[in-house]
């Protein structure tokens, strides 16, 4: 490999930041002193999960133009990036053919919620704080190992739909009598 000056060096290292945004397999190389100055090769820094970028990067634009609808589905992804909680004007969050297995307790401070996706992932309980989003009015939960649902589900007052086929339920909250549920 050519050896580079410090001039060269630091294109490198711009270069590198900026590749890292769209992908952490390519690292750009940069030679000014001739026609043909760009090229990639192979990065030794440690890859992240492609999904997970990709969720991270609709989240950004999402926040960027106060998006009402967020569609994170098919994504493959196991946890879900912290950022998402910043987006307090979204009516509508899909999440459906992932891996997640729970939903983190932050989630709540998506006040303005309306509905919720998240058929086809692993999850296996849901936080009691799945209570407090309160403007939901659809909540899909189909094809997950829930076992059960927290009483709290009952708090959903303005709940139209709720999914829960081909899940591993054996009994409701009672609290599910009451809500207006189609």
């Amino acid at each position: 490999m050519k050896r580079f000056s410090k001039e060269i060096v630091m294109l490198v290292v711009l270069a590198t930041g900026l590749c890292n945004l769209v992908s952490r397999q390519y690292v750009a190389l940069a030679n000014p002193a001739s026609e043909n100055s760009t090229h990639l090769v192979k990065s030794k820094q440690p890859q992240v999960d492609g999904g997970y970028a990709e969720a991270q990067r609709r989240i950004q634009v999402a926040k960027e133009t106060q998006a009402s609808e967020l569609d994170l589905n098919r994504l493959s992804l196991s946890q879900l990036p912290q950022e998402i909680v910043k987006l307090t004007n979204l009516q509508e969050l899909y999440l459906s053919d992932n891996q997640l297995s729970n939903l983190p307790p932050e989630i709540v401070k998506l006040t303005n919620l309306q509905k919720l996706y998240l058929s086809g992932n692993q999850l296996n309980s849901l936080s009691p704080e799945i209570g407090r989003l309160t403007n939901l009015k659809a909540l899909n939960l189909w094809n997950n190992q829930l076992s059960n649902l927290p009483p709290e589900i009952g708090q959903l007052s303005n709940l139209k739909r709720l999914d829960l086929q081909n899940n591993q339920l054996s009994n409701l909250p009672q609290k599910l009598d009451s809500l207006p549920i189609c």
